[in-house]
């Protein structure tokens, strides 16, 4: 049975309300780098609900928004936490739609609008149930804390691609959690189909690169003159061999993990009389609870030795190491009335 506080609170959250406090959030364009407006509008609505507020600095212009309500210091600490960042910037060419721009659309019960979904809403709904909390001036017996990050969309530096606008990954998270802000327990906003999920995904990103030799293309048919461009498609080829194997070996919850080839570069496309002389491939490998980035490592250079050709092993360089949290299977302290807060709406638990 749900806690009497439950239904005072849950009066102020309406349909309309959500919407509204959700389009606000739309409108302001949030790119990964450039989320201080969005963190300035979230610390004033924290503020005037009566929670003590900061905005702690990730980077110079570039801060997270915390707001705290503290409780009587003899109970559990709650966080809900998201990520203020957008997947894209919104001015990119190869994009179109509603859903690609910061301007809220209403239409049909939906909300249409760059970073409605990952993860605007996610926050629009804490940031509601914290107002309504301090509305009904609930008393509370562990704090209660809310924290929009900067920086977790899956963006990082990569070769010449450098910034804040490439600092993404966990940022926020890992400066938020390493000054300060910590809770017994923390829910994290994302969309995940209405159902509670105890297990994340990892990933790690890879790059291998070939080198060949730097000859003009009139001498690319020689004895000897390696082909950095060949050379990657032949070691591509290696590792689609690879992967099925690495997909099927692990898993977790029904869930097994995969490996995109996400990038290929190589060769001067501005003097094509030249012999390419480095190529690279980029791989995104997603990992599950349980393993280790170290097996991926040892498994790649076993590929790489396997596909090695005269110009000896490509060089193998990791950009992104995310390990997946420990899989908790016991529900954790609260999470019984949380459940049960939810109702119907609930849908099956777990997921990856």
């Amino acid at each position: 049975m749900p806690h009497p506080d439950y239904a005072r609170c849950a009066r102020h959250i309406t349909a309309d309300a959500v919407r509204e406090l959700l389009s606000e959030m739309v409108n302001i364009a949030s790119p990964t780098g450039g989320e201080a407006a969005m963190a300035r509008y979230l610390e004033g609505r924290m503020a005037r609900a009566g929670l003590e507020t900061q905005l702690q600095e990730v980077d110079p212009g570039r801060p997270n928004a915390i707001g705290v309500r503290e409780g009587a210091g003899d109970g559990l600490n709650l966080l809900f936490t998201g990520h203020m960042d957008t997947s894209y910037d919104g001015d990119e060419d190869y994009l179109s739609g509603e859903g690609f721009k910061p301007k809220a659309v209403h239409r049909d019960g939906w909300i249409w609008g760059l970073g409605a979904n990952n993860m605007k809403s996610g926050l629009a709904g804490a940031l509601a149930a914290l107002e309504a909390v301090c509305r009904e001036e609930v008393g509370l017996s562990g704090d209660l804390t809310l924290a929009g990050v900067v920086g977790e969309i899956e963006k990082a530096p990569v070769d010449e691609f450098k910034g804040q606008s490439f600092s993404g990954y966990g940022t926020g998270t890992r400066h938020l959690i390493l000054h300060g802000v910590t809770a017994d327990c923390a829910i994290l906003a994302e969309p995940t189909g209405l159902k509670v999920s105890n297990a994340n995904m990892g990933v790690v990103w890879a790059k291998i690169t070939a080198s060949g030799t730097i000859s003009h293309s009139v001498f690319s048919n020689r004895p000897g003159v390696v082909n950095a461009v060949r050379a990657i498609h032949s070691i591509q080829s290696a590792v689609e061999a690879w992967i099925p194997g690495y997909e099927a070996r692990h898993s977790c919850m029904g869930e097994h993990p995969n490996v995109t080839i996400a990038a290929v570069r190589g060769g001067w496309p501005w003097r094509l009389s030249r012999n390419p002389a480095e190529a690279s491939l980029y791989l995104d490998i997603r990992t599950v609870p349980g393993q280790s980035t170290e097996d991926i490592k040892r498994e790649l250079r076993g590929v790489l030795d396997e596909a090695a050709d005269e110009a000896g092993r490509a060089s193998l360089t990791f950009y992104v190491n995310d390990p997946p949290p420990p899989h908790r299977p016991a529900a954790p302290p609260g999470a019984g009335g949380y459940k049960q807060m939810r109702g119907p709406a609930a849908g099956r638990e777990g997921g990856v």
